[in-house]
């Protein structure tokens, strides 16, 4: 269970920011980025720095309210390995 949990954090946070990404610069965002090619109107990374500071600030918000949610849980009871047996 908490690889699948892991699995869905890492899946959630690369598609947070990859949205935000394009939403910034387009379709052809990463285009923009890796390959060199000029964006139109020549602010690809300042653009790229706004969404960088949004995807930051929404992971940020998202890891606190998993680690709230993680101590309003409390602990558990008993051996975790006599449960799998």
């Amino acid at each position: 269970m908490l690889g699948t949990m892991r699995f869905t954090g890492q899946l959630m946070s690369i598609t947070l920011a990859s949205a935000v990404l394009v939403d910034r610069l387009g379709r052809y965002a990463a285009l923009y980025l890796l390959a060199g090619v000029a964006a139109p109107g020549g602010g690809a990374y300042s653009l790229f720095l706004a969404g960088l500071k949004t995807v930051l600030a929404a992971s940020a918000g998202l890891s606190f309210a998993g680690a709230h949610a993680s101590l309003l849980r409390g602990r558990e009871t008993g051996n975790a390995s006599s449960k799998r047996a």
